[in-house]
């Protein structure tokens, strides 16, 4: 099949938003289009049936006219190949989209599959996966204000894994625990040369990021490398860190999905808002979300709207950076007389119910999620303003925030959903199949039940390699000589796949 075409559905009696309908088909065609390179599929309409749904989806290809392609026609919208200047077909994966705000200094960018975040705190309070920072061949991270920070809360662990490990080559990312530290490990890049120069920083941040990727890390933290003692720019540095994005997006990433830069010195805040301005094509701050805007506009507008009388104040923010990064708030509401204070609840009641939204999941397969994707499911509460609470002895997951938000998440959560149904399939294939591999003491030890089942999922499709994770590092399996190698392709163990029905290697 070429070509396909859909109607707006659910804008006429179902009364559903035009304008989140249109996103939404945008979205789905263009997140298909990625996990799809090769599809037959070229051509796809909509089909607009009044003038007013056609000005919405006209919008919306506005919006997302980096990342899709051009709309035309008044009674049929088709998505097609668009060219640059050169004739060449561009690539929707390397284009970043345009930023957002949400909160104030919290900007944020996609392209392809991967999101950018840029806003303020310390490196040392990241809870994503991993954290990053500049080293030395010899592992010492001391030197700079963010490797003193990281040692200093991290603990002895991070240092005493250093000097076992030292010294590392130029040009290498070595991977340490990050101690007491929230994330779960410590990214060590050493540059391939001193001074630092933005091609310097972007060739290790590229490196740093394909480490990430290759052990199946779905998020990572930065600091504004090299802007202490180092002698970088904060524009520098952002201009090579998402130059190093853009690069591994054109590579289509599997797990990692969330980069962040911490800034520490909130000075370097407007230099990276501008570097982001330059990057994406089309800058467009997005208006705090109704609730959000209701609280910096102050209790006294509120007051004004249900007719309690009183002047409205200047706006004031109360709350901080990071207590808005937490995405909770404390509303107080102060009134004349308990009917006045019933009028605000009620009102208040009904922003929420109109604005926020509820949607539960319901599947199987969620009573089967492992610990990777638990991850996944948590990178959402860092790229979107949501929360997610995953149920799994009911098989249900609850996404609660703004409703511009749900419908990505919840196609994101399918996705991962279907690799959970993908992998329960393998293992009922795999019941009578057991992969093995040799320790150094010369004995074959099992590999344990759900890699046992992703190995022989990936062998059933005939890949010629598939890497799992077994004592918290990455070992690719390949098959072809059947045999375990590390980062740099030297084989480390021989593999063994047994019918457990014959007893014999097949």
């Amino acid at each position: 099949m070429t070509s396909i075409a859909f109607a707006a559905i659910g804008t006429g009696n179902l009364r559903f938003p035009r304008d989140q309908v249109a996103d939404i088909y945008f979205e789905e065609v263009m997140t298909y289009n990625q996990n799809h390179p090769n599809t037959t599929l070229k051509d796809v309409r909509f089909v607009l049936h009044d003038t007013l749904t056609f000005q919405a989806f006209q919008a919306a290809e506005r919006i997302k006219q980096n990342r899709s392609s051009s709309l035309t026609g008044k009674s049929a919208a088709v998505l097609r190949g668009r060219r640059n200047e050169n004739g060449a077909s561009s690539d929707s994966s390397s284009a970043f989209s345009p930023v957002k705000e949400r909160n104030l200094d919290h900007l944020q960018t996609t392209v392809g599959s991967i999101c950018f975040q840029a806003q303020p705190g310390s490196i040392t309070e990241e809870t994503t996966d991993a954290i990053a920072v500049i080293s030395n061949t010899q592992l010492d991270i001391s030197a700079s204000e963010a490797g003193a920070a990281i040692l200093s809360l991290g603990g002895d662990a991070i240092t005493s894994e250093c000097s076992r490990n030292a010294p590392q080559i130029p040009g290498a990312v070595f991977v340490t625990t990050a101690g007491k530290l929230k994330a779960r490990y410590l990214y060590h890049m050493v540059p391939n040369q001193y001074p630092l120069t933005p091609a310097s920083v972007q060739d290790i941040v590229l490196k740093c990021l394909q480490e990430a990727e290759l052990r199946g890390i779905s998020s990572i933290s930065f600091p504004v490398i090299g802007t202490g003692n180092l002698g970088m720019s904060a524009k520098s540095c952002a201009r090579a860190m998402l130059s190093a994005i853009r690069e591994l997006s054109s590579q289509s990433p599997k797990s990692l999905k969330l980069v962040k830069m911490s800034i520490f010195q909130k000075n370097m805040i407007k230099d990276v808002r501008s570097v982001m301005a330059d990057t994406c094509p089309t800058k467009t701050t997005e208006e705090p979300g109704p609730v959000r805007k209701f609280i910096d506009k102050g209790i006294k507008k509120v007051a004004g709207v249900l007719g309690l009388g009183g002047k409205e104040q200047k706006a004031t923010n109360p709350t901080s950076n990071r207590d808005v990064d937490k995405r909770k708030v404390d509303l107080l509401i102060f009134a004349g007389c308990e009917g006045d204070l019933q009028r605000a609840r009620e009102a208040v009641s009904g922003m929420m119910t109109k604005n926020c939204k509820q949607q539960k999941v319901f599947d199987e397969a969620i009573k089967c999620l492992v610990e990777d994707d638990m991850k996944r499911i948590h990178t959402f509460e860092l790229r979107y303003s949501l929360e997610v609470s995953v149920k799994k002895e009911e098989g249900c997951i609850v996404v609660d925030g703004l409703s511009d938000d749900i419908p990505q998440v919840l196609v994101e959560i399918y996705e991962i959903l279907r690799r959970v149904h993908e992998r329960s399939h393998a293992e009922m294939m795999s019941k009578d199949i057991q992969w093995m591999y040799k320790t150094v003491k010369g004995n074959f030890t099992e590999y344990e039940s759900h890699q046992n089942a992703e190995i022989e999922l990936a062998y059933h499709q005939k890949k010629s390699s598939v890497t799992i994770t077994r004592n918290e590092e990455k070992h690719k399996i390949v098959f072809d000589n059947m045999a375990e190698e590390d980062e740099y392709s030297n084989v480390t163990a021989e593999v063994r796949r047994i019918d457990l029905r014959k007893g014999t290697a097949i």
